[in-house]
């Protein structure tokens, strides 16, 4: 007495000419679906390192997790007193984030959970975690970061020192040489340094402190 939704799915077999269909009302398709295969497919997923896959349906009850399965989730609140359940019935789908102990955990911890609704079935997917499994290997990242950055500064702090030592000593021993020779009016003869410029200055140097000696 009324029009429902149909699916079919149809092929052509051109040896014959034939098309080979099959059809059947979507709202039939529901029956293919058993909890227990969906169960037995979304348990072993783990998201991240704790989270996990878990299904409720209208009635407040579990009927996929991990800890609470098969109960009632409709007196369930969090740290704060938000019914987590109730806001997902009422929103359908989205997300949300509440502080959360399971039965086998000694303090509550932040959760995400995000949701859509599968009106079909009267059930809500909805998968979720713990904020910490995100953020601790963002802190590691952080960490490793600021050692890497640490000790690249001190390398390059090192390389800077030892170049302009190599540069500065050669020029002081000129400069020194230079007074001595003003004092005493007797040539200084100054070591030639292993960079080429100042190599040359302090030949340079020698040989006029020996000309006008």
């Amino acid at each position: 007495n009324q029009f429902r939704k149909k699916v079919s799915y149809n092929s052509y077999f051109k040896p014959w000419n034939w098309v080979v269909g099959a059809t059947s009302y979507k709202d039939e398709f529901i029956k293919l679906i058993d909890i227990n295969d969906l169960r037995a497919f979304l348990k072993p997923i783990k998201i991240l390192k704790t989270g996990y896959f878990y299904v409720v349906d209208d009635d407040y009850k579990a009927l996929i997790h991990p800890e609470l399965e098969g109960q009632s989730l409709k007196g369930t609140k969090d740290r704060d007193g938000l019914s987590i359940i109730s806001y997902i019935l009422k929103n359908k789908n989205g997300n949300i984030k509440y502080f959360w102990k399971n039965p086998s955990e000694d303090k509550y911890r932040e959760k995400y959970s995000y949701f859509r609704y599968l009106p079909n079935f009267k059930w809500y997917l909805a998968s979720s975690g713990y904020t910490s499994d995100i953020t601790e290997p963002i802190k590691s990242i952080r960490l490793a970061t600021f050692f890497f950055i640490f000790f690249t500064a001190i390398i390059l702090f090192v390389i800077v020192y030892l170049i302009s030592r190599n540069i500065t000593r050669p020029i002081q021993k000129i400069s020194k040489a230079i007074k001595e020779f003003i004092r005493s009016k007797k040539s200084v003869p100054v070591f030639e340094s292993g960079i080429k410029e100042l190599s040359d200055l302090s030949k340079d140097f020698n040989i006029m402190s020996n000309e006008l000696e």
